[in-house]
């Protein structure tokens, strides 16, 4: 018997990412009513960038997966891993927004694996919604994330504006590497 996660649902999984990210830029715009400096002015710009780049990889891998499973048991966890999703959003803010106040090295540290998690969980949905059909592009996968979880942990040992602006090339390098697979599988 097939089970389907309903686009319905998806949708609904994908308005609650957003609004995680849309606190986060809350938290942010409460952050800028400090006295504003270059630094500051700076700071946010990269972080706006950076939540809107969060939204967009979210978007262009899960915005128009079909999910369709041969267990009730593999549909409840899918679901759990859209939770996940979206709890790494909510955390991604709350450590995003302690990097900012004082930039200790736990607070980047914890952002990094937040963003860390998010990514793997995106990335483990999208492999579940084409049944792990990439053979030859597995390992290339994984060399990949490998890679992107060093640049992330490194980058906690950056300048908090260095972890950001390293952050968003990843991002960027993340959503060109994907949009690479999806049009491997159309």
């Amino acid at each position: 018997m097939v089970h389907i996660i309903k686009d319905s649902l998806i949708e609904r999984y994908g308005l609650m990412t957003m609004i995680a990210l849309g606190e986060i830029i809350s938290i942010l715009y409460d952050f800028s009513k400090t006295p504003i400096n270059w630094n500051r002015f700076i700071q946010f710009t990269l972080c706006i960038i950076l939540i809107a780049l969060l939204a967009a990889v979210y978007y262009q891998v899960l915005g128009e997966l079909h999910i369709q499973l041969n267990s009730s048991i593999a549909t409840s966890l899918t679901g759990w891993l859209f939770l996940l999703v979206i709890l790494f959003a909510f955390l991604i803010g709350v450590s995003l927004h302690l990097v900012i106040i004082d930039g200790n090295l736990e607070s980047k540290i914890l952002f990094s694996f937040s963003l860390i998690l998010m990514l793997l969980m995106i990335r483990v949905l999208f492999l579940i919604s084409i049944h792990f059909k990439l053979s030859k592009l597995e390992v290339k996968l994984s060399w990949i994330l490998l890679i992107e979880m060093i640049i992330n942990l490194s980058a906690a040992f950056l300048p908090a504006m260095g972890m950001i602006l390293l952050d968003i090339l990843v991002l960027i390098c993340f959503s060109f590497n994907v949009s690479q697979h999806l049009l491997f599988f159309i």
